[in-house]
């Protein structure tokens, strides 16, 4: 009896060995500019975190299945995707697009306006744009 106890322990043992637990890896970027989105969220009824520096959020230990998630970030419109777990590392690319409505006023000269007047404006990822 202590023979069969023991080869269902080994048994169940291998099973969940061989079931599978894997590293998932969700790489966000900017569909633009392919650049890498620090700080999005990544929401799934199964797991959650936020991408590092290089766009990318680590899932260790990721069972066989499917998934499907959001992803969101500051100035990027939502995204969702879904991929399929099955015995093996995966990788997941979702690109978020840029919101394209962004408030901006400028008043130039005081007391009164300087009609001409040219205002540059830069920013990250080479932004630059000129408004007369």
């Amino acid at each position: 009896m202590k023979k069969l106890y023991s080869i269902i322990a080994i048994l169940f043992f291998a099973v969940s060995v061989l079931q599978g637990q894997s590293t998932l890896t969700i790489n966000v970027a900017d569909s633009e500019t392919s650049l890498p989105i620090e700080g999005a969220t990544v929401q799934s009824s199964s797991f959650s975190g936020q991408t590092d520096a290089s766009g990318k959020l680590v899932l260790n230990n990721i069972a066989d299945g499917s998934y499907s998630y959001t992803v969101s970030a500051d100035c990027f419109i939502a995204g969702s995707n879904s991929v399929t777990v099955a015995g093996s590392d995966v990788d997941s690319d979702t690109d978020l697009d840029p919101e394209t409505t962004n408030n901006v006023f400028f008043f130039v000269g005081s007391p009164f306006t300087l009609s001409g007047a040219t205002v540059n404006l830069t920013g990250p990822n080479g932004y630059n744009e000129s408004i007369v």
